[in-house]
């Protein structure tokens, strides 16, 4: 009973199937399909009866670009993201613009123009476009007593050098920072800078390349003097100016010199800073207690006190100094380098001033023991176009710095205890001369002029070979 009851309620699903197709069917056969057209998703389809026909479209896709991202152009689908953008900046060929997508932005820019010179065509700084191809001028630097007319940019030199007929000429050592070995010494000439002084005491730099040199072995200290000549004018310096440093008869060898830097003031006077331990150890090691034993026993004369200025302090320190065929050695005695350095301070008296006794004369009553000397033919003090005083002959001064009132007036008393003769007195505006004359074979000449401080500076001149 119960495999009939299964049958006939499966003879009733088949019936009632084939009666809902008959009847799809017969819509369909007699209306027509509802297609809807194939897709990347689905095939062609009969939306009533769902018959295909037929295959499923393949996506035609598109890729990203800075605008869109990757999509199918049949159904629209999307894919990954928007692309960014890869710009290129603007040249003066194209205007910013997108590698990937193209798309611009600004202006295209303008040539920015160098000019042309006689090396280069006119050029745009930017894109390196040439407009002319011709060459510029050249720029022309005027010619001086150093170097020919040339091209500042090429080089090429036109014409010669300036050429003056000086006075007299004087040498400047180009040696600061610099400590010279003997192999050096043998080619100072890249050392030296080298003036004319005109007749209107104009003061120009000369080219070595015109300057005639040689070199003349002295008896005299056994120094190697350097002659030089200028369109018919000669000028004798000393060239071995360390020879200063050597009448110390120290071995630089056993000294430790700071950063092995020779300081020179002027052919007169230089000056070397070695390690205050160094200088012990050199003393010792030659039987002597310290560096002042030390120079007193190699025959320089007995100490002397006198003071120095030290602009650090701003104030006056003693100072013990030794003297020696007209040279002055000292210790600089204060602590600029807080005590682990001393300064080796030479000086040398002119030979001139040495033959008159005026060297120890000076040295007593020194207080900037670096002085500078200056040589020259006339003594003239003029103002306003009228002389005051005029002394012709040989002509070497030395400035000094310094002095207070009483120490002068006793430089003075101490020049005219010595000379032996009178002098004159000259105020001129804010300085006082004093002409000590007399004396057939050479004059002296003290000017001293008041500083903005306490304290004045001294001008001592010596003028030989007086023409009358």
């Amino acid at each position: 009973m119960k495999r009939v009851k299964i049958f006939i309620f499966g003879f009733i699903f088949i019936l009632a199937l084939t009666t809902i197709s008959c009847k799809t069917k017969t819509e369909c056969e007699n209306k027509g399909h509802s297609w809807i057209e194939a897709t990347c998703e689905q095939a062609k389809h009969c939306t009533t009866c769902g018959k295909t026909e037929g295959e499923v479209l393949e996506h035609s896709w598109i890729e990203a670009t800075c605008e869109q991202a990757k999509h199918c152009t049949t159904c629209g689908k999307t894919e990954g993201e928007v692309l960014e953008h890869s710009w290129i900046e603007a040249t003066c060929e194209q205007a910013k613009h997108c590698t990937t997508c193209g798309k611009i932005e600004g202006e295209v820019l303008e040539h920015s123009w160098i000019e042309a010179t006689c090396l280069s065509y006119e050029t745009c700084r930017t894109c390196g476009y040439i407009r002319n191809h011709q060459l510029g001028e050249h720029q022309i630097e005027e010619a001086t007593y150093l170097h020919p007319a040339y091209c500042k940019v090429c080089e090429e030199e036109f014409g010669k050098r300036l050429v003056c007929s000086p006075k007299s000429i004087e040498v400047i050592w180009n040696v600061e920072g610099r400590f010279l070995t003997k192999e050096q010494y043998e080619n100072l000439d890249q050392y030296l800078k080298v003036y004319g002084i005109l007749e209107d005491q104009t003061r120009v730099e000369l080219s070595l390349k015109d300057i005639e040199m040689h070199q003349e072995l002295q008896d005299i200290d056994s120094e190697v003097y350097l002659v030089l000549s200028y369109n018919g004018v000669e000028c004798v310096t000393n060239k071995t100016f360390l020879g200063l440093l050597e009448v110390t008869n120290l071995d630089f060898n056993q000294l430790e010199i700071m950063s092995k830097t020779l300081r020179f003031r002027n052919q007169n006077a230089a000056s070397l800073y070695v390690s205050t331990e160094s200088l012990r150890k050199f003393a010792i090691a030659n039987g002597y207690r310290d560096i002042n034993d030390y120079l007193e026993g190699s025959e320089w004369n007995y100490p002397q006190i006198t003071k120095q200025y030290n602009p650090i302090l701003e104030d006056f320190v003693p100072l013990l100094y030794y003297t020696k065929n007209g040279y002055c050695v000292y210790i600089e005695n204060y602590g600029r380098f807080d005590g682990e350095y001393l300064g080796i301070h030479v000086y040398q008296m002119p030979k001139n001033f040495v033959s008159l006794g005026l060297d120890y004369l000076i040295s007593t009553n020194m207080y900037n023991l670096y002085f500078q000397i200056k040589q020259y033919e006339t003594y003239l003090v003029k103002v306003e176009n009228e002389v005051i005083l005029q002394v012709t002959g040989n002509v070497t001064t030395m400035n000094l710095q310094y002095f207070s009132k009483t120490e002068q007036d006793n430089l003075v008393y101490n020049v005219s205890q010595f000379y032996g003769y009178a002098y004159v007195t000259y105020q001129v505006q804010d300085s006082m001369y004093y002409h000590f004359t007399g004396n057939n074979k050479y004059d002296i000449i003290i000017k001293i002029t008041p500083t903005t401080n306490e304290y004045v500076d001294i001008e001592f001149s010596l003028i030989e070979e007086k023409i009358e």
